[in-house]
């Protein structure tokens, strides 16, 4: 509910997300931006899915950001 939410996602995910950051509006999608998510609600929210969307992923924070890191996965 309060401070910033870094999530690392490996890079071959997929997944369908809804992320709201209601307050300060800051949600950065790193390299996930060129996927088939949209910002929505002036910026507020974030919506849609990366690959297949087999996953589904929600995010809320109220005074904080959230960042999306990508993760290389290790052989």
């Amino acid at each position: 509910m309060r401070g910033n939410i870094n999530l690392r996602i490996p890079s071959d995910s997929s997944f369908q997300l809804i992320a709201a950051a209601t307050s300060t509006r800051n949600i950065q999608l790193g390299t996930f931006s060129g996927s088939d998510l949209s910002f929505v609600s002036e910026g507020q929210r974030v919506i849609g899915e990366t690959g297949d969307g087999g996953a589904s992923l929600t995010v809320t924070n109220r005074r904080g950001n959230i960042a999306f890191i990508r993760r290389q996965r290790l052989n």
